[in-house]
C-alpha cells in the first residue's frame, strides 16, 4: 500500500542495498528478478525518477561485487547477461528519454519468455497501461457476473421500463 511507503531520493541507495542483499540470499541469484519487480513496484506508484535513482543503485552494487554479470558498457545502458536486468533499464530508459507505445510493445514482444517464466506478464502489462495507453484486456470473472447479477438485476423487462405484472387476462379475484 503506497500510503504506508516513504520514498524520496535519500533512501534509494539503501532500498538498492536491501534487495540487492535478498538477491544474493536467494539461490540459484535472480539479480534480474528481484531488480525488475522492485522497478514494476515503483513504477505502479508513479514513482519514475525514484525507479531511476534504485535503478542506478542496484546497478552500481553488480557492478562492484558481480561484474561478470555486465557484459558491455555504455552512457545509458548496462547489457547483461541476465535478460531481466536489460529489461529494466530498457523499460526505464523508455520512460525517461523517448515514452512510445510502439517501443513498449516491442520490449513486451522481445521479453515474453522472461516475463512468463517469472510470472511477470499481468504485472508489466500494468506498466503499458499507466504509460503507454495499452489497454489490457481481461477475462471477465464468471463468478463476479453472477453475483453482481443476483444483487443488480438491473431491468425486469425490456420494454418500456415497467413491469407489468397482471395475471393471464382475467383482471377479477373471484
Amino acid at each position: 500500500e503506497s500510503s504506508y511507503l516513504i520514498i524520496d531520493s535519500s533512501n534509494a541507495e539503501a532500498y538498492a542495498k536491501l534487495v540487492y542483499t535478498w538477491a544474493i540470499s536467494t539461490q540459484p541469484r535472480e539479480f534480474g528478478y528481484f531488480l525488475i519487480r522492485s522497478i514494476i513496484s515503483l513504477l505502479e506508484l508513479g514513482q519514475v525518477d525514484y525507479a531511476k535513482l534504485f535503478l542506478k543503485e542496484y546497478l552500481n552494487q553488480i557492478k562492484s561485487n558481480h561484474s561478470d554479470l555486465i557484459i558491455k558498457e555504455d552512457t545509458h545502458l548496462s547489457l547483461s547477461s541476465d535478460k531481466l536486468i536489460n529489461l529494466s533499464q530498457l523499460t526505464i530508459l523508455l520512460l525517461d528519454k523517448a515514452p512510445s507505445t510502439d517501443l513498449y510493445k516491442q520490449l513486451q514482444s522481445e521479453f515474453s519468455q522472461s516475463l512468463k517464466q517469472f510470472e511477470l506478464v499481468d504485472s508489466y502489462a500494468k506498466l503499458g497501461e499507466l504509460y503507454f495507453g495499452v489497454k489490457v484486456y481481461r477475462q471477465p470473472n464468471l463468478l463476479q457476473s453472477l453475483m453482481s447479477g443476483l444483487f443488480n438485476p438491473g431491468p425486469l423487462t425490456g420494454g418500456s421500463g415497467n413491469l407489468n405484472i397482471s395475471g393471464a387476462g382475467n383482471s377479477e379475484l373471484d
